[in-house]
């Protein structure tokens, strides 16, 4: 039909929705992604210096007294304690005497080593009894913040896309479908004089600004073409006013005539 439009889903306003939708709810997943890292990264290293404290205050003394002593067994066990800390790969204590006593595996080459020397101190006697090195894994700490941002980012995507999908899906529903009459409708009237008005399905619209648009189509259609038949109507009437003038023309012409013939 002439003027009638097809629209490509592509084109439509529920596929607009939905990408706006979700682009906005991958950025917002982004952004809150990007802050949750900071943050965990942050609570992290604030929980592995909580952590060194904590070896500071408890296991340092311990294995001062027991280098003092020369008991390496129990320098050993205060290794094995301190090695259970979450992200420490490895402990080390060389004495006096350059012995090493370790737990833990080889620590990797961008590990973190915090040294601490180690003194025996007794009334105003400091003697140095050996060095404690822990070695954070940093980068392990950091693998397993990115891990948990990207899960809680996939997830985040997902829910995204359920929220989009289903906003749009609402739209559609509520909006979306009858416009898509109404355009249907509009294009195919072009150039009708016709008074049948549109009728939405669902009459909750009747209130919102989708009725009113509606209502005020209808009217301004039917106005128009009430417009169009009294100008038609005229049109005819006019017509009919000339072709009995051009009639009054010509019996006159002709009267005329027949009287200069007869004079």
């Amino acid at each position: 039909m002439k003027g009638r439009v097809s629209l490509h889903w592509k084109d439509s306003s529920t596929w607009k929705l939905f990408k706006y939708s979700l682009l906005s709810y991958l950025l917002l997943a982004g952004l809150f992604t990007m802050l949750y890292s900071l943050f965990a990264y942050s609570r992290q290293k604030d929980e592995m210096e909580r952590t060194l404290y904590k070896v500071h205050q408890t296991h340092v003394p311990n294995i001062v007294d027991a280098l003092w002593i020369t008991d390496k067994q129990r320098v050993q066990r205060e290794l094995d304690a301190i090695a259970r800390f979450e992200n420490i790969d490895r402990v080390e204590v060389r004495d006096d005497e350059g012995h090493i006593l370790f737990t833990g595996s080889e620590p990797l080459p961008d590990a973190e080593r915090r040294i601490e020397t180690l003194r025996y101190e007794h009334g105003d006697r400091s003697v140095v009894v050996g060095e404690l090195s822990v070695f954070l894994d940093i980068r392990g700490m950091a693998l397993k913040i990115v891990n948990n941002a990207l899960l809680l980012l996939l997830l985040q995507t997902a829910l995204s896309v359920l929220l989009a999908t289903v906003a749009a899906l609402a739209f559609h529903v509520s909006f979306g479908r009858p416009l898509s009459r109404f355009a249907r409708f509009i294009s195919a009237d072009e150039g009708s004089v016709s008074e049948e008005p549109f009728v939405l399905e669902n009459r909750a619209h009747d209130r919102d600004e989708l009725g009113i648009l509606v209502s005020s189509f209808n009217r301004q259609r039917s106005a128009t073409a009430r417009s169009i038949a009294e100008i038609n109507e005229m049109n005819m009437q006019l017509s009919d006013a000339n072709a009995l003038l051009r009639q009054s023309e010509e019996a006159l012409r002709t009267s005329k005539e027949s009287a200069e013939w007869l004079g």
